[in-house]
This record gives structure tokens, sequence and C-alpha cells, in this order.
């Protein structure tokens, strides 16, 4: 009886060694890809070459269809951007 029980507490080790080191090697693989980061920071200074206020935007008078595509998903400032400018958009159409 003790033998079993001395038996499943070692077999109970090896399985919570095993789940420690995944998790370790997850952490570092996380770590290594840069963790939250959203990757290699952009140069302001190129961003704003290209940029434009929202009420610069003009829409061409013949476009029916008129789509805004996303780079990221889930990003709250990128939503209000997408609201702010199909709120402009929407009163030139009118």
């Amino acid at each position: 009886m003790k033998k079993d029980h001395a038996k499943k507490r070692y077999i109970g080790k090896i399985i919570v060694a095993f789940l420690f080191g995944a998790a370790i090697m997850a952490f570092i693989r996380y770590i290594s890809y840069g963790g939250m980061n959203s990757g290699t920071q952009v140069n302001n200074e190129e961003f704003l070459k290209v940029a434009e206020e929202i009420d610069d935007i003009a829409i061409p008078e013949n476009v029916k269809i008129f789509a805004l595509g996303e780079a990221t998903h889930g990003n709250k400032e990128f939503q209000e951007l997408k609201l702010d400018l199909f709120r402009n958009t929407s009163l030139q159409l009118l």
C-alpha cells in the first residue's frame, strides 16, 4: 500500500516538474518574440510623410463603395479612428 502511494507521489512530482518546465520554455519562447510588443518600432517621421488628417480625406463623387481595412484587430484607437472617418465621409456623401 505504501509503495503505491509513494509511486503516485513520484509520478505526480514528475508531472508537476514537466508542466513547470513546459511553462518556463513557453515563457522563454514568448519573450524571445518580443512578448506583448508589436515588433520593431516604426519611424514616426516616416509615418508622418504619408499620414493625413481625417478632415483632409476626400472621397471622389463617383465612388459607390467605401471600405476601410485594418491592420490590427481589437485595437480601440483604430476603431475610434475608423468611426470618425466614416462619420466625416458619410457627411461628405450626403
